[in-house]
């Protein structure tokens, strides 16, 4: 066995050293352009350019293996270090995107210029990504090269190496070239028109091939809850390991010396004069009327309490010099959006689309995205979200060699030599 033991620095074959200090070299070279030119400069693989690169980026791997492959660099990419390297360095750069917040508002003004909340479309991880996707890449053209020429036994084994590693390079890449492809647009609907215009993040205007129309919008609320409040402080305090307490028109508990109890509730109301009555209009809210007596002095309050919207304002009972009852805004619980959606080819009516259960139409996934959190249950719109990814199928096809290739190296329990 050859002693690598006294080998000098960037002597070939190149091997740990080389290709970390290559690595780290990329992402400095990464941040000095997101520095000083990578906000400036915007590189965008979108089709068809995205599908030019990929194939010319394919060719040269190809053709620079099978005419320069005694060349040190190349050696060295179809090495075990370069294949290390690259991957740890990819995770570190994935750990900071766990550490900080991806979001391009979030931090101060280190953490914006060196473009620490954007590591996605930081130069750093673009140079990693392919230094990794090269090293993979040659690897696996080597592979495939000495099965076609013969030169390595097509077995199982060898196929099922071929199967892994083109099945990651080909997720990655393509995962990589589709990313600017993805479409990621928003629409706003009122309730019994049609719609088929909408936006991009960055405002743009989308035309769509079909119509969207809102035919219904529900939103289901948590019951409100009750509150005590310093009336120094403003604090919300604890009664027993509580500080919400659910309404219920016979709900009675104490606090300290006061005895607390609702006397009604109405769940649909709007204040009459100095009481509240039930209605079923816009803007009607939750109301209690709550009363409390002094356990020491039997001195008894009541009155109404709400908890206020868009139309009314909120109502509360100061039944101390230190403490005041309040009610909570209630929670939303679950909202949906019935529509109606329609096409040259097609009509396709009473769909309902949630949080998380998106409904597939004329290429996009269409998600519920929001509403008009003012008006809560009242609203007069919805907001869906429509996502594309044209990619999807292709990168799915990928990840599917993957896995095949991986259940056939585990099934054979063998290595197999690079």
């Amino acid at each position: 066995m050859k002693n690598n033991t006294n080998k000098h620095f960037w002597e070939s074959p190149w091997g740990y050293n080389e290709s970390f200090l290559i690595g780290f070299s990329l992402i400095f070279i990464g941040f000095m352009l997101e520095i000083f030119g990578g906000k400036n400069v915007e590189v965008e693989l979108i089709y068809p350019n995205n599908i030019f690169f990929g194939i010319v980026y394919s060719l040269v791997l190809l053709f620079s293996y099978i005419f320069f492959k005694q060349l040190n660099l190349i050696k060295w990419l179809l090495g075990v270090p370069a294949a290390i390297s690259s991957f740890v360095l990819i995770i570190i750069l994935v750990m900071v995107m766990g550490i900080i917040p991806q979001d391009p508002n979030y931090g101060g003004k280190i953490i914006n210029n060196l473009g620490l909340n954007k590591i996605t479309t930081h130069w750093a991880f673009f140079f990693i990504i392919f230094y990794f996707l090269t090293a993979l890449g040659f690897v696996t053209v080597k592979r495939i090269h000495q099965l076609f020429s013969k030169t390595a036994p097509l077995n199982i084994r060898n196929v099922g190496f071929v199967l892994n590693h083109f099945g990651l390079w080909f997720v990655v890449l393509t995962a990589l070239l589709g990313a600017n492809d993805i479409q990621h647009l928003k629409i706003k609907l009122d309730k019994g028109t049609p719609y088929n215009v909408a936006t991009t993040s960055k405002g743009e205007d989308v035309i769509l091939d079909f119509f969207i129309q809102l035919n219904k919008f529900t939103v289901k609320e948590f019951p409100s809850k009750l509150a005590i409040i310093d009336n120094v402080s403003g604090e919300v305090l604890h009664n027993n390991g509580k500080n919400l307490f659910e309404i219920s028109d016979s709900l009675s508990y104490t606090f300290k010396n006061y005895k607390i109890e609702v006397s009604d509730y109405i769940e649909n109301s709007a204040p009459f004069g100095k009481k509240y009555v039930q209605i079923l209009q816009m803007g009607a809210l939750p109301s209690a009327k709550i009363r409390i007596t002094n356990t020491d002095t039997n001195v008894v309050k009541e009155d109404w309490v709400c908890s206020g919207n868009f139309m009314y304002q909120y109502q509360s009972l100061k039944f101390s010099d230190d403490y005041s009852i309040l009610m909570t805004m209630p929670e939303v619980k679950h909202f949906q959006s019935k529509i109606s959606l329609y096409s040259k080819e097609t009509t396709e009516s009473s769909i309902d689309i949630e949080v998380n259960k998106p409904y597939d139409f004329g290429g996009y996934k269409i998600y519920q995205l929001g509403y008009d959190e003012k008006k809560g249950k009242w609203a007069e719109y919805s907001i869906l979200e429509l996502v594309k990814d044209p990619w999807l199928n292709i990168v799915y096809f990928g990840l599917y060699l993957l896995i095949a290739g991986t259940v056939i190296l585990l099934l054979t329990g063998k290595s197999v030599k690079q």
